[in-house]
């Protein structure tokens, strides 16, 4: 099972795992709103824009962009799932008009210009609306979901990829071969990153097999790492798993003589995100609040558990607007 082979080994609920057949066949079963600004100056190099689209990721309207001849820049603050129907805020380096639509899957409305650009990780929230099949299971889920006292800040499958070897495997070999890195270019950073949070998500998992709901910060393992003790925030119980982990993997050497990316922290749990839950026609709808860095995919995957099928699922979208000739 892929959430297993990624680290998430633990449930806060104990629910049998619902159905997923009906779900995400459609794109709007899961959508994303990004809580964001950007300063309107009236003036500035940037044009300010908001970006609705339905399966097709925010990197995948870059390249619509590049098809209408666009040849500037586009920056955001969060990168939106393919499968899915998500609005943020982005910056472009040329104007291309008031509004643009690319292929009926994405629109981009001008707001106006700016002198900011958006950095990644740097908004304030997102909001899901989960569009759940109904069933007794799913609402027994979220019911349990809603009166966990935190909420574990595992990373999704998003961040590892659905094809093998995962994204993790790929580092663990490089990493042993010495080539991961070696030109730190984009795909080798990701690449670490995910071997990073593969430990996190294992010795999470641990914590919660414990019954420790702990408000404090987990180990991104890194290089320099030994510095993390001094931090008082630091759980020293992830601290050392993640190094044992480590140890298992036969990584933990490579990793100290700074072959690796640097260590970093990250909560180990965040404030319960569900904000109401809901049934509607024929589905329950879960609301919630997340903020940057967290995966709503944690919430589905405690609804559904072993029953994975909705995340090989390519989404059908219907068109948010219309081109012109």
């Amino acid at each position: 099972m892929l959430y297993r082979e990624i680290g998430v080994e633990s449930h806060i609920t104990n629910t049998p795992g619902a159905s997923s057949e009906d779900f995400l066949r459609e794109c709007s079963d899961f959508i994303v709103v990004e809580r964001s600004s950007l300063p309107i100056m009236g003036r500035g190099r940037f044009y300010a824009y908001f970006l609705a689209k339905c399966g097709i990721s925010t990197e995948g309207v870059r390249k619509l962009l590049r098809l209408t001849g666009y040849k500037g820049s586009l920056y955001y603050y969060g990168m939106k799932d393919s499968n899915a129907c998500t609005v943020q805020r982005v910056a472009l380096t040329e104007f291309i008009g008031k509004e643009l639509c690319l292929k009926g899957k994405a629109k981009l409305k001008f707001i106006g210009k700016t002198t900011f650009v958006p950095k990644k990780g740097g908004f304030d929230h997102n909001i899901f609306a989960i569009k759940f099949p109904s069933s007794d299971y799913v609402e027994e889920a979220l019911q349990q979901i809603s009166e966990a006292p935190l909420f574990p800040n595992f990373f999704g499958h998003q961040r590892f990829g659905v094809r093998r070897p995962l994204n993790h495997e790929i580092a663990l070999n490089q990493l042993k071969k010495g080539t991961l890195l070696g030109k730190k270019r984009g795909t080798e950073v990701l690449l670490a990153e995910s071997l990073q949070s593969f430990i996190f998500n294992r010795c999470l998992s641990n914590l919660l097999k414990l019954g420790k709901f702990e408000e404090k910060m987990g180990l991104m393992l890194g290089y320099g790492y030994e510095k993390a003790l001094e931090r008082p925030e630091i759980s020293e119980e992830h601290f050392a798993c993640s190094l044992n982990e480590a140890e298992k993997l036969d990584v933990l050497n490579h990793i100290k003589r700074g072959r690796f990316l640097k260590y970093q922290l990250r909560p180990l749990f965040i404030q319960n995100p569900l904000l109401r839950a809901f049934r509607s026609r024929e589905k329950v709808i879960a609301l919630a609040r997340m903020p940057p860095g967290s995966y709503a995919s944690i919430i589905i995957n405690e609804v559904f558990k072993d029953n994975e099928e909705w995340i090989y699922r390519k989404c059908s979208w219907k068109p948010l607007c219309l081109e012109k000739f």
